[in-house]
């Protein structure tokens, strides 16, 4: 999309955010960035309810903006979009999509009919086992995105691209240049948006329905204000540089209203170390429009020992205008101009039709061909009958010496289960002298000391120790858990980290943490007197 100039938009519950951009080779230049309330009751988890409501709006703040641009890119947010990471033999770009189409039922259980597939290419392993092409494939409802043409039909705009917010995000952030594991949180009022990146390649994505509307709710409710002084209060909530706002609420009231969200932020991060042991994530950075609310940074940095900042810009954009929010507000709508994926249902996109009255016309080119290839055919039977002839022989021959050699099979078969039968001793062997023999002494202590309430998420066994996420009811069985596993003989050090307080969806308070056991001979624990 380099040369042109776009209109990005992203569309959420509570703001509508543009950006206009000029996508260049190196640098693109924000040329206008601005946001406004979403009108009440236009927007439902992307889906637009009110296109003639809302086309209007937009069709105000852009020329209140002066803004003439009609080439729009739209970035989609919304729950309903269904995504998978998958990894697919090593093919050519143009067979991808053929691939990804012929196995969209194995992907997503659904009604293809009423879905829009797509894909875009992460990576490709050309090394291992799982060599191939890692691709992240998304299935969108069809009635999502005819609600988009629809309000571009009444805004007077033209739909270049349909981009999926995750995918935006994860182009617009790739190329921050992080190193190390870094896990990016776009939050946003209603949702957030969680991508894992090393080295520009996504290792995790995931979006949770939280963001900061809880505690922009409760600013409001504070100064008693209108619901469409939204975006006012969200201005008055964030963090400019080294200068905190001066608010109402106390620190109990937003640790509160951001619990939910920490809460969230917790438990992927929990995960992801718990799956990825040997690369666990090493720095937090914090984008959207609600990243710079008060108080966010640090109640999640008390819930780890590495770095949670700000992100100060989006490598590879430059703001040609003073705008009122920082860039990094507009990360997933700018993103959605830079490689979106396709989401353009056939009937909206014309290329596709083209291709279609092309293929007729291939169609009616290859058919000329076919009776020419028909006649040159007949006149060619002759000279392959005698080439038959002389095959014929020639099998006969090659025949008489596989009979000759039919005692190879034999030795072959007999060196086979030889190779078999040192293999399963081979295999035997490296099971035999496994260090993971102290997980069986590990494990017959928690099952005798561990009490019932405990629930133990998720654990990863290696072969040092046990990395578990575990859950109890309250903090007085968290705290005798963690005794109880510093007691065990069969362990000589114990970590707690990550603990964290709240409700689950039934209303009822469950305390979690994570705790990593390393085996040994436990230093504090007086062995047993001889006999």
């Amino acid at each position: 999309m380099a040369g042109k100039k776009i209109l990005n938009i992203e569309i959420g519950e509570k703001l509508v955010k543009v950006c206009e951009t000029l996508p260049k080779n190196q640098i693109s230049q924000v040329l206008n960035s601005f946001m406004f309330q979403t009108p009440e009751n236009t927007v439902n988890d992307g889906m637009i309810t009110d296109c003639e409501v809302l086309a209007q709006k937009l069709q105000e703040e852009l020329r209140i903006h002066s803004i003439t641009n009609k080439n729009v890119v739209f970035s989609l947010v919304s729950g309903k979009v269904a995504t998978r990471d998958v990894i697919i033999p090593p093919v050519k770009d143009s067979r991808i999509k053929s691939l990804v189409e012929i196995n969209a039922t194995e992907y997503f259980p659904v009604e293809m009919s009423q879905y829009t597939i797509t894909y875009t290419l992460l990576e490709r392993i050309s090394k291992g086992a799982d060599a191939g092409c890692r691709l992240l494939v998304m299935a969108v409802p069809n009635n999502i995105l005819n609600g988009y043409f629809k309000l571009a039909e009444y805004a007077k705009l033209q739909v270049k691209s349909i981009d999926y917010s995750g995918n935006a995000e994860y182009r617009a952030l790739k190329e921050m240049g992080h190193k190390e594991v870094t896990m990016f949180v776009n939050v946003d009022c209603s949702y957030c948006g969680v991508a894992v990146i090393r080295d520009g390649s996504l290792l995790m994505q995931r979006n949770f329905a939280v963001g900061g509307d809880q505690l922009i709710v409760t600013h409001m409710n504070s100064m008693k204000k209108a619901d469409d002084e939204y975006l006012q209060a969200l201005d008055e909530l964030m963090v400019i540089g080294d200068k905190k706002p001066e608010i109402s609420l106390s620190t109990e009231e937003i640790h509160e209203s951001l619990s939910r969200l920490v809460g969230n932020v917790v438990r992927i991060v929990d995960y992801f170390n718990s799956s990825n042991w040997e690369t666990p994530i090493e720095k937090i950075v914090l984008v959207g429009a609600c990243g710079n609310l008060i108080g966010l940074k640090e109640l999640i940095a008390e819930s780890f020992d590495i770095p949670v900042e700000n992100a100060e810009g989006i490598t590879g954009f430059n703001i040609q205008q003073e705008a009122k929010e920082p860039i990094t507000c507009y990360v997933s709508c700018i993103g959605s101009g830079i490689q979106p994926v396709d989401l353009i249902p056939e009937k909206y996109n014309k290329s596709k039709k083209k291709d279609k009255a092309t293929d007729i016309d291939e169609v009616k080119r290859g058919t000329i061909i076919c009776v020419v290839f028909v006649v040159a055919s007949i006149a060619m039977v002759g000279y392959s009958a005698f080439g038959y002839l002389n095959a014929k022989n020639k099998k006969q021959e090659l025949e008489k010496k596989i009979e000759e050699l039919a005692y190879v099979e034999k030795v072959y078969i007999t060196y086979s289960d030889y190779q078999t039968h040192v293999d399963g001793l081979n295999e035997l062997k490296s099971i035999a002298s496994s260090p993971n023999s102290e997980l069986v002494s590990f494990i017959e202590e928690l099952e005798k000391e561990m009490p019932s309430e405990i629930t133990v998420l998720s654990a990863a066994c290696t072969v040092i120790g046990v990395n578990m996420n575990v859950e109890v009811n309250t903090k007085e069985a968290a705290a005798k858990v963690i005794s109880q596993l510093r007691s065990f003989k069969s362990l000589k050090d114990v970590k707690v980290s990550g603990i964290s307080e709240m409700d689950n969806d039934l209303g009822i308070n469950r305390v979690s943490f994570s705790v990593s056991c390393e085996y040994g001979e436990n230093p504090y624990v007086a062995a047993e007197p001889k006999q």
